[in-house]
């Protein structure tokens, strides 16, 4: 599955500074987006993995970790979606 990751906070260098190691990581760094209801910004960055309960709540950990780490205001959680772009569920 492709899996969404992101951070937020809103300084654009703080974002911008964990991007590489991320990337060093295997993720695939996506963009930075502004919010239009408040003055956080969103890293989105993805990564085609396999994932189990358990798997999942360990990475969310590391990456809620390296948030802390890099006084990144908030790991925001993850979404998923199939690697070729269709629909996970046929409406």
């Amino acid at each position: 599955m492709l899996w969404g990751y992101y951070f937020v906070d809103p300084d654009r260098d703080t974002l911008e500074s964990i991007i590489p190691t991320l990337v060093d990581r295997g993720y695939r760094y996506v963009e930075i987006l502004e919010s239009s209801d408040d003055s956080d910004l969103h890293l989105h960055l993805e990564r085609i993995e396999t994932h189990t309960a358990e798997t999942l709540y360990r990475r969310c950990v590391e990456l809620d970790e390296l948030a802390r780490d890099r006084d990144v205001k908030n790991y925001d959680g993850f979404d998923v979606g199939n690697v070729d772009g269709t629909n996970l569920i046929d409406a």
